[in-house]
């Protein structure tokens, strides 16, 4: 069937919701220590009972293993209760550094999780989108939630966590300890 060409222009010009704007869905994942490759974080999305309500039957987890001279994976630790698309792991596996998820609504808020630092499955501290972005009108705003980070979102051998916002401010973090070492501008910002 061929759409008429004024009628596909005028849908294009329409302001309608896209569909496809939605949180990216939970699955299993496996995110590897960057440079020596010899720790894994396994993400597990959480279990849902089949209702009309979407009932948590188990929430989501994850499990840091280390591989062995032996060639077998010894389990580090585990954490529980949190979903994340985005993790980074220390060589030795000790320190992780978990993105947030996709923030929902138009505004930056406390109640928004931007990045944790855990050690050895604790949390040590936690960032929230307002605690990050100086400049809220920077934001990229979506149909259902919005954009904070800038381009750059890196977990150095140092354990030197570097994360840029969209307002063109560059942290560097400690990830042994969650602190701020330096906040400084980008070129870009």
């Amino acid at each position: 069937m061929k759409i008429p060409l004024v009628t596909l222009l005028v849908l294009m010009t329409l302001n309608l919701p896209i569909l496809a704007d939605r949180p990216a869905g939970e699955r299993p994942r496996i995110f590897v220590s960057e440079y020596w490759k010899t720790v894994t974080f396994s993400m597990m999305p959480g279990r849902y009972a089949y209702t009309p309500n979407r009932v948590m039957v188990s929430p989501p987890y994850g499990v840091a293993h280390r591989l062995q001279p032996d060639g077998s994976m010894k389990e580090i630790y585990r954490v529980s209760g949190w979903y994340s698309h985005q993790v980074f792991l220390s060589m030795d596996g000790r320190y992780l550094v978990r993105m947030g998820p996709w923030s929902p609504g138009r505004e930056l808020s406390k109640d928004h999780v931007a990045v944790q630092f855990y050690k050895d499955g604790k949390l040590l501290k936690s960032y929230s989108t307002i605690d990050l972005v100086k400049d809220p009108k920077k934001i990229e705003l979506t149909v259902n939630h919005y954009f904070w980070r800038g381009p750059k979102c890196k977990l150095e051998t140092d354990n030197k966590f570097i994360l840029d916002t969209i307002d063109g401010l560059r942290y560097v973090f400690d990830a042994t300890s969650g602190e701020v070492i330096s906040k400084e501008k980008t070129k870009s910002g």
